[in-house]
């Protein structure tokens, strides 16, 4: 077992964080964050603009509008339109926003009860707030988060993690930016139902053998099933502040 840079093991996820509620105009928000606060010594920041907020963490803000009224050319006569739009963390979308749109989308459609609600349009939009590796299955944990603070129905809770697997043969789940720099042979990202425990996504980019990915399979299996423990206990939290008032 290897202990990386940041002090993890290498079977280890970074820390995690969430919050919910934070867009006054969304029906529902939520943030979802890999990595702790890291500053740059004897200084301050304010602004969340400022590049030393990005050493060792991930964020993402998602926003949720809907059901509400489609047009025409998007309705669906027996479920409800997803759309999925994603932005980066500056400048504007490219391929991989685009193909990250259409994962989300996918991957979604069969979590949502979208039956409950035909011929209205469900949005989501996705902003990467800082991207220090896997912003992929951040963003899929920030989308799950925020479907539940909007109140949109779901079959279950969906969490997502990340496997790198080195030269050497060795898997790093949850990899950094300065991780996935480094020489790797294959990058591996799942997504999890929590009802099943089954991967309702994959994606492999790189060359593995067949051991190699179901040895990914299983410790990003792992590092889901934290997802969700984090994010149950979140939101247990949260619904017993609101009933304190």
């Amino acid at each position: 077992m290897t202990i990386l840079t940041d002090g993890r093991k290498n079977d280890e996820i970074r820390p995690l964080y969430c919050s919910q509620g934070l867009l006054n105009r969304a029906d529902g928000s939520a943030r979802f964050e890999h990595g702790p606060f890291q500053y740059p010594p004897s200084r301050r920041v304010f602004f969340n603009t400022h590049p030393f907020h990005s050493l060792g963490k991930s964020a993402v803000l998602c926003g949720i509008n809907g059901p509400m009224e489609v047009r025409l050319t998007q309705e669906k006569l027996d479920k409800a339109t997803l759309e999925v739009v994603f932005r980066p963390m500056i400048g504007l979308p490219s391929t991989r926003e685009k193909k990250y749109e259409a994962v989300i989308r996918r991957t979604f459609e069969n979590a949502i009860l979208t039956g409950l609600h035909p011929r209205t349009l469900i949005q989501l939009n996705v902003q990467i707030l800082w991207d220090d590796g896997c912003a992929l299955a951040t963003a899929i944990n920030a989308v799950t988060l925020a479907l539940i603070d909007a109140g949109i129905p779901s079959k279950s809770i969906i969490a997502a993690s990340t496997c790198l697997i080195t030269d050497a043969g060795e898997l790093i789940v949850d990899p950094t930016a300065k991780e996935l720099e480094a020489p790797h042979s294959s990058l591996h990202t799942f997504a999890f139902d929590s009802a099943t425990q089954e991967a309702v996504f994959s994606e492999s980019i790189g060359s593995y053998t067949e051991e190699e990915y179901f040895r990914c399979l299983d410790i990003c299996s792992a590092a889901s099933v934290k997802v969700q423990g984090f994010l149950r206990t979140a939101l247990e939290k949260k619904l017993e502040k609101e009933n304190q008032y």
